[in-house]
């Protein structure tokens, strides 16, 4: 089954190029912090272009740029290489959880499930944190329910036990904040309180604990704040944690974004779910295995709710709980065919890996090709020379990046009409802007178009300013 993770993960892995806006930004913080630009400080405080990065904790980028110290540089292998890795590793949890869960039958079925959900094998191979967010809340899920096989057998529960949770916590805390403390520990609440085990949490969370689970994403706020330059704090934590959460600064919509466009990402195992919601009633309540269905609707259910109750939404924040569907839905393949269709199951799971085999092999470099901002960088690198004068990117954000990881470094995105103003007015040569900005760039400058580019639908424009 890992062999078969692995082989999804890292097929082709660098053949495409970093597709924007996040696949290149992350690069980026990862190359600078690898090529040493910033000195030791940068090792705790990442950077973009220069400046703090304020936007994600550092686990990821320390990662991508240990990945890529033997190359030299971070390249598209090495910037993806944490998910890959993180993506057969959650694999392996879950072939142990659903073991401890169910029995190893339906724990190697749920394996099976995961590599060949498509969403699952598709976000193992970008360079995206979530992909690692999954691995590390999975762990601590696994920890947990460890625990509980020990308390089950009436043994005692050792500290290296919940040392062991409380760590993972804090590795998912590290990727990606509060939420990665908040997942695995909102869905361990619920379903203790479904089992009227309340009491059970003290044993689970003594305060020696937290020093595992909390202290080390402290420290590194505490050091990164007095690295920063004044007001990071308030940005980091303050605007980018509780703005996203509850004012919606980034990605807002509605409460029931997710019920309408996170199933799609369970395909193909999504037409099991029929049958789970027939049979579910009757084996929440099986004396055997009704403890590990609840578990899995707690899991489930309290991360539906905390995303969907949070205002900045993303369909990939709710990559995390792809284990417990793989689960839920091998525990319902499981208790409704039998040994025997099962084997049917394991045929169809592999004609579905053989054709993620081929798609990740040939179809999406195929049409990744088309989404790549790269033939815009090398149309400024034509225009501007490699290390010419600096290249404003005039609302440009989705492809700045791109244009900075595979172009010249010195450019200068910006999207306010001042700050455009300011920048014509100063040394200018180079602007990049999208063709439907071309009467709106008439306006204010006289410039030469030079080449235009398409991405996706999208057409693109470097230009020349005539003084």
């Amino acid at each position: 089954m890992l062999i078969a993770a692995a082989v999804l993960a890292f097929v082709r892995l660098g053949t495409t190029d970093l597709i924007p806006p996040d696949e290149p930004r992350y690069a980026l913080v990862a190359e600078e912090l690898r090529a040493g630009e910033q000195g030791w400080r940068g090792l705790v405080l990442p950077h973009l272009h220069g400046e703090a990065y304020t936007q994600k904790p550092p686990l990821f980028f320390w990662l991508a740029a240990l990945a890529g110290a033997p190359g030299g540089r971070v390249d598209e292998v090495a910037a993806r290489l944490p998910s890959a890795l993180a993506g057969v590793a959650t694999v392996a949890v879950t072939l142990a959880l659903g073991t401890l869960l169910f029995g190893r039958g339906t724990g190697t079925l749920a394996g099976a499930l995961l590599v060949t959900t498509f969403d699952w094998s598709h976000r193992a191979r970008t360079a995206q944190l979530d992909t690692l967010l999954a691995l590390f809340e999975t762990l601590a899920i696994l920890a947990f329910w460890r625990i509980e096989s020990l308390r089950m057998r009436g043994a005692p529960v050792s500290r290296t036990a919940v040392a062991w949770l409380h760590a993972a916590l804090g590795l998912a805390v590290l990727t990606k904040g509060p939420v990665g403390f908040a997942v695995p520990l909102l869905a361990i609440f619920a379903w203790l309180a479904w089992e009227r085990r309340l009491r059970d949490l003290a044993t689970l969370c003594p305060p020696w604990a937290f020093a595992l689970s909390i202290g080390p994403a402290l420290a590194w706020i505490a050091a990164a704040t007095a690295l920063a330059p004044a007001g990071f704090f308030d940005v980091a934590i303050v605007d980018n944690l509780f703005g996203r959460a509850l004012r919606g600064t980034a990605h807002a919509r509605p409460f029931g974004f997710y019920l309408e466009k996170f199933p799609i990402d369970l395909l193909p195992w999504l037409l099991v779910l029929p049958v789970t919601l027939a049979i579910g009633r009757r084996a929440l309540h099986d004396p055997a295995e009704g403890s590990s269905w609840r578990f899995l609707v707690a899991w489930i259910a309290t991360t539906l709710l905390l995303f969907s109750a949070i205002s900045g939404k993303r369909v990939r924040y709710l990559l995390p709980i792809e284990p417990a569907f793989a689960l839920l839905f091998a525990a319902t393949l499981t208790r409704a065919l039998g040994a025997r269709g099962l084997r049917r199951i394991g045929i169809a799971a592999g004609v579905v890996w053989l054709g993620q085999l081929v798609v990740h092999g040939a179809v999406l470099p195929a049409y990744d090709a088309r989404r790549s901002a790269r033939p815009l960088a090398e149309a400024v690198v034509r225009v501007a020379g490699p290390d010419g004068a600096p290249v404003g990117l005039y609302r440009a954000a989705e492809v700045a990046t791109s244009v900075a990881y595979y172009g010249p470094s010195n450019v200068q995105p910006f999207r306010a009409t001042e700050q455009l103003a300011a920048f014509l007015a100063g040394e200018a040569e180079v602007l990049v802007f999208e063709s439907t900005r071309l009467a709106e760039i008439e306006r204010r400058a006289a410039f030469e178009i030079r080449e235009r580019v398409a991405i996706g639908d999208q057409e693109w424009i470097v230009a020349t300013i005539r003084r």
